[in-house]
């Protein structure tokens, strides 16, 4: 197996239209930069 970076991706993990209840308060969640600037599930190119 092989990193590839132009096959990475993901969702904005607080996705309004995807309506996850994640059951955490704001002040526990830690996110990555990456993670930070992800796109809405709308907003992808798949």
């Amino acid at each position: 197996n092989f990193y590839n970076k132009e096959s990475e991706g993901g969702i904005i993990w607080n996705d309004a239209e995807l309506g996850i209840d994640w059951k955490l308060p704001m002040s526990d969640i830690i996110l990555s930069e990456k993670d930070k600037v992800q796109k809405t599930f709308q907003e992808k190119d798949f």
